[in-house]
């Protein structure tokens, strides 16, 4: 079994306070919540990478051109239309 550091409960509250890390106790969830924000984030960013595939795929279909031309147009739309 690995063994945890321990910080003593003054380095615990300074973490806390300044949103570093969680008091002792709490540390079993927050790394269960760290995972899945982890693997929410991976998925978020498979979704958009794919998203920018597909576009880069119909922009190369309607103009041609260079790949790297398409796929930043196509990224380029995307971040345009997010911020709208």
């Amino acid at each position: 079994m690995p063994q945890l550091y321990h910080e003593n409960r003054e380095e615990q509250m300074n973490k806390k306070i300044h949103g570093m890390a969680p008091l002792q106790h709490e540390k079993e969830p927050y790394l269960r919540s760290q995972s899945m924000q982890t693997e929410n984030i991976l998925r978020e960013d498979a979704a958009h990478h794919h998203s920018i595939q597909l576009l880069a795929y119909r922009i190369h279909c309607e103009k041609g051109g260079a790949e790297l031309d398409n796929w930043l147009e196509a990224e380029r739309i995307l971040r345009n239309d997010y911020h709208k």
